[in-house]
């Protein structure tokens, strides 16, 4: 019997918290994911390289943490979990393309992708995930323009795409997300000038983009901003 079998059969499909973090487990078997009550999964700091690809259609998985450990592919099934609201995958060995199934996690508040090697532009079907209020993207291979799309997360809160590829120029519909209070695009290859509307975001503390190729002087607005 394998490590991760011993560790799963002894708990009821009727618990909601599962945390197996600091372990030494490679695998998971489907079972888990399939328990019925089950609202919190905690795989971190493991050394897990996949996860099950047969879930259950009617899974009210609210939270999945599987940090810190060596997936290097995540299945297409596990943007099937409409209940989800956090997902952290950062620091893992994931090296694909962003997949568009990514908008289907409607009930999504808090993404965590960092410290792994995705790679391409932030698939569009992410900014139909309204409900988002913190995207962690630091450190991947992520390139393409800041996309004005992010204008449609209306209760985005916190922005983190330091230290990847991205370039062009800071949209000027960033200054619609009007709940923003961290942007952080330091370490990229943006230019040309910051947009005049910087100054709309009242309730910015922090906005950091050093190490990119900005010509910029610093906007009028921007001494109004009084959280900085």
């Amino acid at each position: 019997m394998s490590l991760v079998n011993f560790l799963i059969l002894p708990f009821s499909s009727k618990s909601v918290y599962l945390g197996l973090s600091g372990n030494y487990l490679v695998g998971m078997d489907s079972s888990v994911f399939n328990m019925e009550s089950l609202k919190v999964l905690d795989l971190e700091d493991n050394s897990v390289r996949e996860l099950p690809s047969e879930f259950h259609s009617r899974s009210i998985l609210e939270e999945l943490y599987v940090s810190h450990n060596k997936l290097k592919r995540l299945p297409k099934q596990i943007f099937q979990f409409q209940h989800l609201e956090i997902l952290w995958l950062y620091d893992n060995e994931l090296s694909s393309t962003l997949p568009s199934e990514i908008g289907n996690l409607k009930s999504l508040v808090e993404l965590d992708l960092e410290a792994n090697f995705f790679t391409g532009y932030i698939p569009t079907e992410l900014f139909q995930l309204t409900s988002l209020e913190t995207l962690y993207m630091y450190d991947n291979i992520l390139s393409g323009e800041v996309s004005p799309l992010f204008s449609q997360l209306e209760k985005i809160s916190i922005v983190d795409l330091d230290t990847n590829y991205f370039s062009g120029t800071i949209p000027s519909d960033i200054g619609n997300c009007r709940n923003l209070t961290e942007l952080y695009l330091h370490d990229n290859e943006i230019t040309g000038q910051l947009p005049e509307t910087l100054s709309d975001l009242s309730k910015l503390k922090v906005f950091d983009v050093s190490l990119n190729y900005l010509n910029s002087t610093i906007i009028e607005g921007m001494g109004m901003l009084t959280n900085l």
